[in-house]
């Protein structure tokens, strides 16, 4: 978790340097908000979503967002086989009932382009596109099972992965410096990943996923 805040932190702070480089930073374009969502995730299941975000106007058509997602935990009913340890034992093999539980957390940067109304109008529809950085915890609990049989256990792990975003979204201004948004997007795997409990690389292990979210923010410098 320290480490995605981090990561959120240094995002942010990237976003306003590329700013500052391109024109001065203007405190009144930016707003900050949050909303829930909903998050599906191919091969591992869906779950609710609380997201944080900052947004900031570019131009009349354009717009930047980072944004953070903590997912709440998602929960696998699965089944591991143990192996008997001498074969006087039968049968040799048993199914013994495990949970797989996956918590995710990740922040995206989104680049947002209208194309109906504009940034600052009452009423907009955007695309938008970015990237991502997931973080997924997976550990697992066993049941019982006879300890004439051996099993072997999956190591808690962690994996994280770089995302892409597409999708659309839009805004709507609810009253003086207070603006409703709501977004559907689809993600995909960026690269490899890492896995911390390994050491190692490999293939990126973060599912082809979909989300909706709604929120409102809110300009707090105008």
């Amino acid at each position: 978790m320290k480490k995605v805040i981090k990561i959120s932190i240094l995002a942010v702070l990237g976003l306003f340097s590329f700013n500052n480089s391109y024109a001065q930073f203007d405190k009144e374009k930016l707003s900050l908000g949050g909303g829930l969502g909903y998050y599906g995730y191919a091969s591992v299941g869906s779950t609710l979503v609380v997201n944080i975000r900052g947004n900031y106007i570019l131009d009349d058509k354009s717009s930047i967002a980072v944004s953070y997602n903590y997912h709440l935990p998602m929960t696998q009913s699965l089944s591991a086989y143990a192996n008997s340890n001498t074969s006087l034992i039968t049968p040799s093999q048993i199914s013994v009932s495990r949970d797989r539980k996956v918590s995710i957390n990740n922040i995206c940067l989104n680049y947002h382009r209208y194309f109906v109304g504009e940034t600052e109008e009452s009423f907009g529809i955007y695309g938008l596109a970015g990237v991502g950085l997931t973080m997924a915890n997976v550990s697992s609990t066993y049941g019982a099972y006879d300890t004439r049989y051996s099993l072997q256990k999956e190591a808690d792990a962690t994996y994280t992965g770089w995302i892409i975003d597409l999708g659309l979204g839009t805004n709507i201004q609810l009253m003086d410096k207070m603006n409703f948004f709501a977004e559907a997007k689809i993600g995909f795997a960026a690269n490899n990943s890492y896995n911390s409990q390994s050491g190692t690389s490999g293939d990126n292990p973060i599912p082809f996923h979909y989300s909706v979210a709604a929120g409102v923010r809110y300009s707090i410098f105008q």
